[in-house]
């Protein structure tokens, strides 16, 4: 369904960083980077975007290369995650909400 890692991006949001509909981006915090193409979109917040995980994994039947996890040219949005702020009663990392940056690549 969906043949390359993407970010969600609302256009306002986009338009702030002059970005179109379909451009490779990378998403960076103080923890990493990944990159992923922008998908522009108005069901998430102004100022926020929206990605999902398992971008690197490859798929021969497609014909769709993989993506190193652990490289700042792959497209693991974990790569962003910290371990500095955690819950402090669970452990547990801020998986759902973390800041970050977004350039053009």
């Amino acid at each position: 369904m969906h043949p390359d890692p993407f970010v969600e991006i609302h256009p306002q949001t986009a338009q702030v960083y002059r970005l179109n509909e379909g451009e490779w981006i990378h998403l960076t915090s103080p923890h990493g980077r990944m990159k992923a193409v922008a998908r522009l979109t108005e069901s998430i917040p102004v100022g926020t975007v929206y990605t999902q995980a398992g971008w690197w994994d490859e798929c021969d039947e497609l014909e769709l290369a993989g993506f190193d996890p652990f490289s700042v040219e792959g497209s693991n949005v974990n790569q962003l995650i910290g371990t500095d702020e955690i819950d402090p009663i669970s452990g547990s990392e801020p998986l759902k909400s973390y800041r970050c940056q977004i350039h053009k690549i």
